[in-house]
């Protein structure tokens, strides 16, 4: 595979006919999304553990007042019955819960073949030490069966710079277009720029056995 990209070229070409708004032309590829906080889905994530402890709970209640081991008699069934639907109707809401607070919104987050601009900060690649990411939820996907629509904003991204700081959000991806031609534009920047191996499979999250020859190719 010749080193200028031309095995992935044909690849981008391939996918750009059935994705038609997404540009060939190198100089404009780029990803721009919204950023946001974190903590909203650490919340979250709180809300649901505190459900599973009170259901947990009420259950081992259940079991040890059936067996003897707890009397009391009407009162603990009742209050063992409570536990329960309390923990239910606090896992049922949790689930529904909007993970978006739309004046959560820090600014955006461009990404190009030579820098991310973070909230209006130009971080050149050769200053990314590491990079964590994950972006396989989009506006209105599904997350399991009979579940609530994602509203597109679980997707973090921590940047860890030479210099020792760190930078951490959530992306926003409307469709899974969008979360496409993310995965493409890192694919332009592995190409262009040394990335270790490490963070390009981070970026990539190759799912066939040729992604993974490329990102062997074109990794450092």
């Amino acid at each position: 595979m010749p080193r200028d990209g031309q095995g992935l070229y044909g690849y981008w070409l391939t996918f750009a006919e059935s994705h038609h708004h997404m540009q060939i032309e190198s100089s404009q590829i780029t990803f721009e999304a919204t950023l946001l906080e974190l903590s909203h889905t650490f919340s979250l994530k709180k809300v649901e553990l505190i459900a599973k402890i009170i259901i947990g709970c009420s259950f081992l209640l259940i079991i040890l007042h059936g067996n003897g081991t707890i009397g009391g008699g009407r009162p603990v069934t009742i209050l063992c019955m409570l536990l329960l639907t309390i923990g239910l109707m606090i896992g049922w809401s949790s689930s529904g819960m909007q993970e978006l607070d739309h004046n959560d919104t820090r600014g955006v987050i461009l990404i190009d073949k030579d820098k991310i601009i973070w909230k209006g900060y130009p971080i050149p690649w050769n200053q990314i030490k590491k990079i964590d990411i994950s972006y396989s939820e989009y506006e209105y996907k599904l997350k399991k069966r009979n579940s609530f629509p994602s509203d597109g904003t679980n997707n973090i991204v921590v940047l860890t710079l030479k210099d020792g700081s760190r930078l951490r959000g959530r992306i926003f991806i409307e469709s899974r277009d969008r979360q496409l031609e993310l995965k493409r534009v890192f694919w332009h920047v592995i190409m262009n720029n040394p990335i270790s191996l490490a963070n390009a499979r981070k970026m990539i999250k190759p799912a066939n056995q040729q992604e993974r020859k490329w990102l062997e190719y074109y990794a450092v």
